[in-house]
């Protein structure tokens, strides 16, 4: 009974989510964590552009609203709404548009990683620039590497 419970919990919540971004199409769920020590709910969004803040406490007000309206008082759970760090994997398609010009290192499949100038994003791939490295003898090169090889990547944040 409690496994169908939280199943039917997560579900609602998942719902709750998306009735509170109806009206905002910048904003997508990358990730969705349960963690069963203090019965607590984490939704890792993401946008098109940069998140802002009112996007994160609307989003969070829609569904606190809901979670008042309609679950059962006995319910013992906390949510959070927030955006992964700077520092985390993109893990959606969506992710890498707003990254075209940063530096990112690519890990894929085969454990070939490479680290240059995001140019391009398309459906099916992602182009790369990698640059020149002298002291290798190593000519400048653009990459194109299909979504369904890339392992990991991320973006390397300049300070």
């Amino acid at each position: 009974m409690q496994m169908t419970r939280q199943a039917d919990l997560k579900n609602q919540l998942l719902s709750f989510f998306e009735e509170a971004c109806s009206d905002n199409e910048n904003v997508f769920l990358i990730d969705f964590i349960k963690n069963p020590k203090n019965n607590s709910y984490q939704f890792l969004i993401d946008g098109d552009e940069p998140v802002k803040l009112s996007d994160i406490a609307g989003i969070s007000k829609g569904i606190s609203n809901r979670v008042d309206e309609e679950l059962e008082e006995d319910l013992a759970f906390t949510f959070q709404v927030s955006t992964p760090g700077a520092d985390k994997p993109l893990v959606n398609q969506r992710q890498y548009k707003k990254h075209i010009g940063r530096t990112i290192r690519v890990e894929n499949m085969d454990g070939e990683e490479f680290e240059g100038e995001l140019l391009r994003v398309s459906v099916e791939e992602i182009q790369i620039e990698i640059p020149a490295n002298k002291k290798k003898k190593i000519e400048a090169e653009k990459k194109t590497v299909p979504f369904n090889i890339i392992k990991e990547s991320t973006i390397k944040l300049a300070f």
